[in-house]
Parts: C-alpha cells; structure tokens; sequence
C-alpha cells in the first residue's frame, strides 16, 4: 500500500485559519504487501480498506483490517492503517498502539515514527514530538518532519533551531510551500518583514492559488503598513472563504486605512457575525475532542462547521458520528448531503444507497439520490429515484417538480 503521513497543520496562527487539521498525503511508498509473499485475500481486504479510509469510511476501514488480521496477523500494512483510521476517529491512544504495533514487526517502517510524532503533538506533548520526529529522519529523510520540527521549536521560541529545521525541510523538498510559510512566519515573528516577505512570495510563486497563503502575504504588507498592497489578496482570499473570520477582520481594517469606512463597516459587520460561529466551532471542537465517543457532540459540530460554510470540514465531523452509529440513517442522510454541498457526489451516492439498502422505504434518501444522479448527469437513474420518492411520500411536490424537469434536460 502507500504509506500515508498525517499532517497536523498548527491553527494557533491567523493564516491557517479555515485549514483542515487533518490532511492526509500519500506517498508512493512500497509497503509490505508489494512482496509476493502475502495471502492474496490478505492484500484485496488491504486494497478495500485503503480505499474505505480515503473516502471517510474510517469505521469500514477497521472492520477490514480485523478481517486482514484473521488471515495475516502480522502486516505491518494493516496495523499502519489501522492507526490512521483510528486518528481520524480520534481515538489517539488506539492509534498509538497500532503504530506500535508496526514498529514491532517492522522497525524501519516509513511514516509510523512521524505519524506517532503527529499524535504526540495532538495530545499536547511536544517533546516526545520532537523525539519521534528525529526517530523517523534517522530511518527517513523526510521533510515534513523537519517541518514539524520547525514548528516545535518556534513555537519553544528556539529560534535558531526553528530555523535550521525549515532550512533543512527546503533544501530536502525545494516545492514543500508550508516550510516557506513557517519560516516566513519566524521571520515575521521576529520583526522581520523583507525576509518574512521574500518567503511568502517564494511559498505563494508555488501555489499561486492558495487562498491562505494569500491571506497571509497580505497579513505581512498589513503589518508594514502597506494596505493598498494588502488589498487585492485580501479580497480574493474572503471570496474563496467566505467563512474567514481574520480575513474580513483584515479586509475591514485596510480598507479604512485607504479612506473607504463605509466598506469597512460591511466587512466588520460580517466579520462579526463570523467569530460568534466561530467561537461556537471551537467549543464543539473541543467537547468533540475531549468526549470521542459521544456521537451528539460530533453531530453539532459538523452542523456548526456547515453553518460556517465549511462543508468538507463538517464531512469529517459526520464520518465520525456515524462511525459511532453506522445504522443512523438520519446522520448518514445529512453526511451525504453535506458530500453534495462539498462537491463529492460519489460519496454522496453510496452513502444513500447504504440508506435505502437498511430500509428501502426511506423517502427522503430516495429523493437525495435523485439529485445526486441529476447533478451527474445520469437522468434516467434520476428519474426512477424520484418515482421512488412517490412511491414513499406521495405527498411529496418537489419530486413531482424535478421530475417534471427531466424531459427538457433529458438528452
């Protein structure tokens, strides 16, 4: 399989505000199972499991890892994943006994020191951080974890070391943008602003698209006094996210620096609005965090993050709450159709088939599957969802509507 590293971006600055704190990268790794020495079963649950774990299927992803334990009980491949899903689940301390587990049976196994550094940082303990880190660049030469050692150090403010690490990181990966970012904001951090400056534009000419990083290069010539130069990426950056409290803030106070209060004052308004949600998030987050396994808790925080705007974060709040009740069909209904509003339909879909295969009389999850075929384009597929919708809820007007639709966009 390909090893798979779990990055913990750091939200305690205002450029990563909106940022997701659990992106996965994978790597074309060689695991264990490439060896032609393993049960062929073995590998298709292995290959099943991987694909559950990318499609936010954490729960699925488990059940086939216990499968692959039945059939090949030491595979580092199925332990390795196993501690992935099961830090997106939240569950650290299972997460930790499984990349131990890995460790066990393979030493120099790729990603599992980082990955355990990962959740080291997630529980707070920044020292044994920095120990596993340094573990897996003896075995790995990896730049994310001179990355995350870089941050560590800043955020120790041992700044010479903080610096040394994102150098290393560079010098390593000459396209990893995050460590241009980190040692823009070291720089920064330290008054900085010409070198804070030359890094976030080094960062920024290689992902010219990234809206935080936008966010932040317009934070720096904001602080230089330089709002008009602030402007344009402060205005890109609030319309790609439109749920960025900081940004608006930002926006607000350079357009009254350039003489235009009256546009000030919408983004204040706005801005405001913004940080009551916001702090709203950051309390579910946190009841979240600390109660893993109450499935409440993650519901309202997903529902909080889409009242935010941020759709895909609220899809990870609600893979865990129905990895707590797989058989809600309610919670599974509102994860696929926050899957629609953040634009993964295919999740989308299986996620209401799962519905009606538990119970094939559920209205609603026949009258989302409707859109979901609509919007893919398979109008037929469509159509025989919405009869179903009439068939469970006569009463029923907007399936009669869409499908009233259908023959004018019907090729």
């Amino acid at each position: 399989m390909k090893n798979s590293y779990l990055l913990f971006p750091v939200l305690l600055v205002a450029f990563w505000i909106g940022c997701q704190s659990d992106d996965v990268r994978s790597d074309a790794v060689g695991g264990q199972a490439g060896s032609g020495t393993i049960d062929s079963l073995a590998i298709r649950y292995l290959i099943r499991a991987e694909m559950a774990y990318h499609q936010g299927v954490h729960y699925v992803a488990l059940m086939l890892t216990d499968s692959i334990d039945m059939i090949e009980p030491d595979l580092p491949d199925a332990y390795f994943l196993r501690g992935l899903a099961y830090s997106a689940l939240r569950r650290y301390r299972m997460a930790e006994i499984s990349y131990q587990r890995v460790l066990s049976i393979e030493p120099n196994y790729e990603g599992a020191w980082y990955n355990l550094g990962g959740l080291a940082l997630r529980t707070n303990n920044p020292s044994k951080a920095l120990s596993c880190f340094k573990k897996e660049l003896e075995r790995h030469k990896s730049p994310q974890s001179y990355l995350q050692m870089g941050w560590i150090y800043m955020e120790l403010e041992e700044a010479d070391s903080a610096q040394w690490a994102f150098k290393k990181a560079i010098k390593a990966d000459k396209n990893l943008t995050s460590a241009y970012m980190r040692l823009s904001e070291l720089y920064k951090k330290e008054g900085n602003q010409a070198k804070a400056l030359k890094f976030a534009r080094k960062g920024l000419n290689i992902e010219p698209n990234n809206l935080n990083y936008q966010y932040y290069l317009a934070s720096i010539y904001l602080e230089d006094e330089k709002p008009e130069k602030a402007l344009p990426y402060l205005e890109t950056a609030v319309e790609g996210m439109p749920w960025h409290y900081q940004g608006h803030h930002d926006l607000a106070q350079a357009l009254i620096r350039l003489g235009r209060p009256d546009e000030a004052n919408y983004y204040f308004k706005i801005a405001d609005s913004l940080k009551i949600i916001l702090d709203k998030v950051v309390y579910w987050q946190n009841m979240a965090e600390a109660n893993p396994d109450q499935i409440g808790l993650w519901i309202n925080l997903g529902n909080t993050l889409h009242e935010l705007g941020r759709n895909a974060d609220a899809v990870n709040a609600y893979n865990v709450a129905i990895s707590l009740d797989p058989i809600d069909m309610d919670v599974r209904n509102n994860l696929a159709n926050l899957c629609i509003m953040a634009g993964d339909t295919v999740s989308a879909m299986s996620h209401y088939l799962t519905i009606l295969d538990l119970d094939p009389g559920y209205a609603d999850a026949w009258f989302n599957l409707g859109i979901a075929y609509a919007e893919s384009g398979q109008y037929e597929a469509a159509r025989n969802a919405w009869l179903n919708t009439l068939k469970y809820d006569p009463t029923n007007e907007m399936a009669e509507e869409y499908l009233a639709t259908l023959p004018e966009v019907s090729p």
